[in-house]
């Protein structure tokens, strides 16, 4: 219980920051968007240690994997504050790669636990085909290098989906739902980030894109951090 309102109070910062950065993105303050930027995910990591703190050592892998999925979510969005730097792309993406592999090493086991029917699983690995393909084609005026990295990414972020979907077929909870909510939202953020190299980027992409990024981490986080419950 106190480690709820902990984590709850220190959400609300985040929240509150977010919304800061988001009016920030709204009004094309490039200045203002890589201070307020860097000052986002620490405030869910240092949510998400103090909540895991109090069930040691039930949340000891918890704790771990979760502290290096934020860790590295912060240091990719640093990298992205100057993403047009083919470098800095490839840390970026690299640290997002990573991020996501340590959510994944968290939810993996619910791939052997719960498994999916075959139907469900033919249906979405066509899902993931399909949206790494369109991924491709949006994204295909971007460099090659920045492409096999966007590749890599999708390919870690589709077995991240796949198994909060087995998650959630497994034990109906609200945290699978946030989880595979989560997730969603962060298959989205990718295509707005996608969207954002087309000849006819949507108004007002960095926007959508951290509001859909913010939420996601925030999401699949707190769905982590009930998964003890």
């Amino acid at each position: 219980m106190i480690a709820n309102i902990f984590f709850l109070i220190i959400c609300a910062f985040f929240i509150a920051t977010s919304t800061i950065h988001l009016i920030v993105c709204a009004k094309l303050n490039e200045k203002l968007q890589t201070i307020t930027k860097t000052m986002l995910i620490p405030f869910l990591l240092a949510g998400a240690i103090l909540a895991f703190t109090f069930r040691w050592p039930d949340s000891k892998n918890l704790i771990i994997y979760s502290s290096l999925a934020l860790t590295f979510a912060y240091l990719g969005n640093i990298f992205f504050i100057k993403q047009e730097n083919t470098k800095q792309f490839a840390l970026g993406t690299s640290f997002f790669i990573l991020s996501n592999l340590s959510w994944l090493v968290i939810l993996f086991p619910s791939i052997k636990l719960f498994p999916i029917n075959i139907f469900l699983k033919i249906v979405l690995i066509l899902f993931y085909i399909t949206g790494t393909f369109f991924a491709i084609l949006i994204g295909r005026k971007l460099p090659k290098s920045k492409i096999i990295f966007l590749v890599f990414y999708s390919l870690v972020l589709c077995f991240l989906s796949y198994a909060t979907v087995a998650t959630f077929i497994g034990t109906r909870t609200l945290y699978s739902i946030l989880q595979f909510c989560g997730t969603s939202f962060l298959i989205a953020t990718s295509f707005l980030f996608l969207l954002k190299h087309c000849e006819k980027p949507i108004k007002h992409n960095q926007f959508f894109t951290m509001l859909l990024y913010l939420v996601s981490q925030l999401l699949i986080t707190s769905g982590i951090e009930l998964m003890l419950y």
